[in-house]
């Protein structure tokens, strides 16, 4: 969407295409709204610093693996390294998670191929669950991830004859506990990987 609104702002031949196919849909996009992603919101806007303003539950005890996916940072650097990101890892210090250090950070998980090549796609979920070996959950940005990463997680571990299962979280819910949000109003009630919300100290 980034891409697609700086295009817009200086091509109006794009914008008016843009238009001609919102407009079945009775849409107008006028070029000035301004897409950003949540972390780019957190990380710049917020910041560490006023997380850790906002810290009542420190996630202290905790060792996340914070995984960013593909789509959030590629095909342009947009607010992070797209190879080596760090802007939610220095949210999750502030919010007192401790980090796991792994390779796969900025892997994509394949979820966009899911329906297409799912043998790939699966391979590069335990690619990433096998590399998380050793933290007690994962954080994610993007939804598409957090659900591939734990939707096909008892299968994968029934296929490779490996355990990977590993709670995965969206980012913000980790945060929130952090600040005293109750875990059921995070959505952490939900049935999936997630059995039970982290304890926030």
């Amino acid at each position: 969407l980034k891409k697609v609104h700086e295009t817009a702002a200086t091509d109006s031949r794009t914008l008016a295409e843009i238009n001609e196919i919102l407009a079945g849909e009775s849409l107008h996009y006028s070029g000035k709204a301004r897409p950003r992603h949540i972390l780019d919101i957190l990380s710049k806007d917020i910041g560490p610093i006023g997380i850790l303003q906002q810290i009542t539950h420190s996630l202290s005890g905790l060792r996340v693996a914070p995984y960013y996916g593909c789509q959030c940072l590629r095909p342009y650097r947009v607010f992070d390294d797209p190879e080596a990101p760090t802007s939610m890892d220095a949210l999750l210090a502030a919010a007192g998670a401790d980090l796991h250090p792994w390779s796969m950070a900025a892997r994509c998980c394949g979820a966009s191929h899911m329906t297409t090549n799912a043998e790939v796609s699966k391979e590069l979920v335990f690619r990433i669950l096998k590399s998380a070996s050793g933290a007690d959950a994962i954080a994610t940005v993007c939804p598409m991830c957090q659900m591939n990463l734990e939707g096909y997680q008892g299968w994968i571990s029934s296929r490779y004859g490996e355990d990977v299962r590993i709670p995965v979280y969206y980012l913000p819910q980790l945060l929130g506990l952090a600040m005293g949000l109750p875990a059921r109003d995070l959505g952490l009630n939900a049935k999936s990987a997630r059995t039970v919300a982290p304890s926030a100290q």
